[in-house]
């Protein structure tokens, strides 16, 4: 699996002249040790689950031609091997500020060395427009209290503001995903599909940069974005500097964007659904805000903002169910009313109904009153409460958005209540679709938009393909399980593998992902990643490092993490392989095949990534301006 070995290559092709641009800025090239050769393409899990021939994206063993799968045979110089590779050094000897480039994608920990993980110099980021280009910068021998100040000069006719910055904080992996589910100790089995072997510390947390500020480490680790590159910027190439300066050491590191014709469209209702379960109790987490305070609704707010940056169109309401003096079940809509807003002010489409039910000694009871719900007093409540809910969706003009949960994840023995409780629902909210988690197929008829895990709807994607012939939808989620070699994305593996989500997307053709874990920690997640399971504590059965969470609590506001960013970009990627799709699909199928064929069978090389993602964006640039 890879570890960031050896420099990445340069993704396009700069003039050699760029380099001098380096060297005019006061900085000091120094070239990394020779990077070790290998295959791009790891061994292949399941082969048999591949539906078509595997196309692979071959690396030389210098790192310095890539095998283009749509020209087999074809070469393209990936390397110029006169653009030199390494870090920035400030000053005229080998002491001082060091700096180096580090693709988003790689896994940086507190002791990564500046030759393992320097991109080329200069270094060039594809992107489309109406998506957010990133890079990770890593600092070595930053001199020791001093303020460290970091600024950029971007395209003139961009606002200064759309570059930010961030400090990678790093956060604790305790022990590894299982080979399976949870961790390692679940069952004992070693897992050999992991970035790095617990413990250890990984950079993760995206911690908004407060200028001049003054750091204890020797090493540190920044994030650089523009964020949001124009719906009309021009395509081409665009000059970014960015400066950094430690007391009286400079640097000035150049950086060019080469902005691609397609464009990314914002989160809406035809933009993949994407929900992530968030807790509001966390979201407070040492602001001191009460439930319902003017400071609360601020709060949520903004994590509204961030997760609609991460692409986040769906979210999960609760259900505010009150009895009144009377005792009948009414809604606190107001309250619904004001939660739904903050999230439609930020490109949220659709809403999906919290839960109507729960389980209790192995049947289905209500939420309120707690009533077996095909018992005359629990079907009672249950027609209260969807009369209540149709004049309420009817009121909001929701009917094509609303999704209603019923129970997340029902087993096989709640088949019976869980079809009563459907039928209701068709019944009594006509057009609202039913969706939940499911761990069981005996659910035909009674839902409407299947959610099985990644590897579930592999194996049995048959039946998944048999049910969206018939009308039903398929998203898929993740959750503590699947482990080993499936896409998921805890802090021990591959930032590659939540890219691969949207990959997985654009290659099966479902149309939406569940994941539990907004920012449901259940411990401090800067000091703890690996959890008890809240069914069973003090066992072996624990969340792996990271399930719990993809957020951070920062001070009133969320903090973004790497498997967060990553996410977005593979969803980033989902909309533009749609587009090449529609233009043409064989295409888009031979291009998705060369970097992933299925949800355990992927490339895990950024660089294979990174040539892939390239020549999706050429082709719409091709299709974008058609050569006469």
């Amino acid at each position: 699996m890879n570890t960031t070995a050896g420099a990445l290559l340069k993704p396009w092709s700069i003039l050699t002249g760029m380099a001098m641009l380096a060297l005019a800025a006061g900085a000091r090239v120094q070239p990394p040790a020779t990077p070790q050769g290998r295959d791009a393409t790891p061994t292949v899990v399941n082969p048999e689950l591949r539906s078509e021939p595997r196309l692979n994206l071959r690396l030389d063993g210098e790192w310095r031609h890539a095998t283009d799968p749509e020209q087999p045979g074809a070469q393209e110089q990936w390397c110029r091997p006169e653009v030199a590779h390494g870090a920035f050094t400030a000053g005229a000897g080998a002491a001082g500020l060091r700096a180096a480039f580090v693709d988003e994608l790689e896994p940086l920990y507190p002791d990564s060395k500046i030759e393992e993980v320097a991109m080329a110099v200069p270094i060039g980021l594809d992107a489309a427009r109406g998506t957010i280009a990133g890079v990770h910068i890593l600092l070595e021998d930053v001199p020791p209290d001093v303020a460290l100040e970091v600024e950029a000069t971007g395209p003139a006719a961009w606002p200064a503001a759309a570059m930010r910055f961030y400090r990678l904080l790093d956060v604790p992996v305790e022990n590894n995903s299982g080979l399976s589910s949870r961790t390692e100790k679940w069952d004992g089995k070693h897992n050999p599909h992991v970035i790095r072997r617990a413990p250890f510390r990984i950079f993760e947390v995206l911690q908004p940069w407060e200028n001049k500020a003054r750091v204890a480490d020797s090493v540190v680790a920044l994030a650089a974005q523009i964020d949001g590159i124009p719906a009309d910027a021009q395509p081409g190439d665009h000059e970014v500097k960015i400066g950094i300066r430690a007391g009286t050491q400079h640097l000035s590191l150049p950086l060019v964007l080469r902005v691609h014709a397609a464009t990314v469209p914002p989160i809406g209702k035809n933009t993949l659904c994407y929900t992530n379960w968030y807790a509001e109790d966390n979201m407070l987490r040492g602001s001191g805000a009460a439930r319902g305070s003017d400071e609360f609704w601020e709060i949520l707010d903004r994590y509204a903002a961030m997760m609609a940056k991460g692409r986040q169109n769906t979210f999960r309401l609760p259900l505010s169910l009150e009895p009144d003096a009377e005792g009948r079940i009414v809604l606190n809509r107001e309250k619904m009313k004001r939660q739904i807003a903050v999230f439609e002010r930020h490109g949220f489409y659709y809403v999906e109904g919290g839960d109507l039910t729960r389980e209790r000694g192995g049947k289905l009871v209500t939420h309120s009153g707690g009533h077996p719900v095909q018992s005359p007093e629990g079907s009672a409540e249950l027609v209260e409460t969807l009369a209540r809910l149709r004049e309420f969706i009817a009121r909001e003009k929701l009917q094509d958005r609303w999704l209603q949960h019923i129970k997340d994840e029902p087993g096989a023995h709640l088949t019976k209540d869980y079809t009563f409780v459907a039928s209701l629902i068709h019944e009594h909210l006509p057009g609202v679709q039913v969706l939940d988690a499911t761990v069981t197929r005996d659910l035909v008829g009674a839902i409407n938009i299947w959610c099985p895990t990644v590897d579930e709807y592999q194996h049995q994607r048959d039946f998944f393909e048999q049910r969206r012939k018939q009308g039903d939808q398929c998203w898929v989620y993740t959750c503590l399980t699947p482990a080993g070699p499936w896409v998921n994305r805890l802090l021990d593996m591959e930032r590659l593998r939540p890219v691969y989500i949207g990959w997985g997307a654009a290659r099966f053709g479902t149309t939406g992902f569940l994941h539990w874990g907004l920012n449901r920690f259940a411990a401090d997640p800067f000091m703890q990643s690996v959890v008890d399971h809240p069914a069973a504590p003090r066992s072996n059965n624990q969340l792996p490092a990271g399930d719990t969470h993809i957020l951070y609590p920062g001070p009133g506001q969320p903090w973004s993490s790497t498997r967060f960013e990553a996410q977005r970009i593979g969803l980033e990627d989902r909309e533009l392989l749609r587009q090449l799709q529609d233009q043409d699909a064989a295409r888009c199928r031979r291009l998705i095949a060369s970097v992933f064929r299925g949800y355990d069978d992927y490339e895990t090389e950024v660089r294979a990534y990174r040539f892939a993602k390239r020549r999706l964006l050429e082709a719409l640039d091709a299709t974008a301006h058609p050569t006469p």
